[in-house]
């Protein structure tokens, strides 16, 4: 029998798909399990994918419905219909505290909204500050909190090559192949021929015209990458580039950061530790010519991009695993006991 003391969560999701929505859950999961805490996925898909190998178990509805849960959470909104429809089967005394993640901006509040409707829950957590009180008072909920992302610091570390020791001339930017490359690509057309672009997860680069760079080998494609795979990705760029208009929380910036290096982004994703020319170069509009023109800086001016790499990683060392779940169980922890509210982060109702 399982300690009063000792949680058990519930992630029910479409499939274990690769996203970082989703995986945050199993970093959490491997965090909150070293003081005995209990996390399994429920896949509601029909035929449910595997995208990643999980440490957890991961159950059908049948069997989730059979186990007593102290809390259960829906992790986004970015899912088929079908599936948020059956998340209103979730709402029995046995699934527990209900919990609704937000991650993402604004941009999609109908479907976050949809979600809202027919899960009901109990507490909704905002990984992100992109949204205003007023949005966020449209959702039903006992409470709402603001629960930023994290970084596995134990992994993502400075990288252990400098720029001098790879053998390699040019400039590269890393970036994700699936998030609003295209400007990317052009940017990269922009600042000349020895401008490298190497781009991970999944590849969508067919939808944009880039042959003449994979030919060419100034365009590299990693796809999905585990852990390891994603440390030697950032020790092989020399900046990397998080071009998405809307985000909650940008995993590529900040484990760049966590391994000290440079950054140009977007706001959305970034707010809670980008900040313009202090800690990375943000650029308002990722137009082909306003990245060219971040990317250009960086490679002209060493001192400056040092001086953003040495700024992120400091500011980036906040936003740690133990730190995060310590803070989402106390805000489970509130939510089980009526009346109680959690002063390390944000509520607005």
């Amino acid at each position: 029998m399982k300690s009063n003391n000792r949680l058990r969560i519930l992630v029910a999701c479409h499939e274990l798909s690769v996203a970082g929505g989703l995986y945050r859950f199993e970093r959490f999961g491997r965090t909150i399990g070293e003081a005995g805490h209990e996390l399994a996925f429920l896949a509601l898909a029909d035929q449910p994918q595997t995208g990643f190998s999980s440490a957890f178990p991961v159950l059908g509805l049948a069997d989730a419905a059979g186990v007593s849960w102290d809390a259960t959470f829906i992790p986004g909104a970015g899912f088929p219909p079908e599936t948020v429809e059956r998340f209103s089967r979730l709402k029995s005394a046995s699934f527990g505290l209900r919990v609704q993640h937000i991650l993402n901006d604004p941009t999609r509040m109908l479907d976050f909204l949809r979600v809202n409707r027919l899960f009901e829950p109990d507490v909704v957590v905002v990984n992100n500050r992109h949204w205003t009180p007023a949005q966020l008072n449209e959702f039903t909920a006992g409470a709402i909190h603001v629960l930023e992302g994290a970084v596995d610091f134990e992994t993502f570390r400075p990288r252990r090559l400098g720029a001098d020791a790879r053998r390699r001339t040019g400039f590269v930017v890393g970036g994700q192949a699936h998030k609003n490359v295209r400007p990317l690509i052009e940017a990269a057309r922009l600042c000349g021929d020895d401008t490298h672009v190497h781009l991970m997860g999944p590849s969508i680069v067919a939808d944009v015209e880039a042959s003449d760079l994979l030919s060419s080998g100034r365009l590299q494609l990693y796809g999905v990458l585990d852990d390891i795979g994603l440390l030697r990705f950032y020790d092989s760029v020399d900046c990397v580039a998080h071009t998405e208009t809307s985000a909650g929380w940008a995993n590529i910036a900040a484990e760049a950061m966590a391994c000290g290096v440079p950054v140009v982004c977007t706001p959305p994703g970034t707010a809670a530790f980008a900040e313009h020319e202090r800690t990375a170069l943000v650029v308002q509009d990722p137009t082909p010519q306003a990245l060219a023109a971040a990317f250009n800086r960086l490679r002209s001016d060493h001192e400056l991009a040092a001086r953003l790499a040495r700024n992120a990683r400091e500011q980036i060392q906040r936003f740690s695993w133990p730190a995060y779940s310590a803070r989402l169980l106390e805000v489970i922890r509130a939510g089980r006991e009526p009346g109680r509210t959690v002063s390390a982060s944000s509520t607005w109702k």
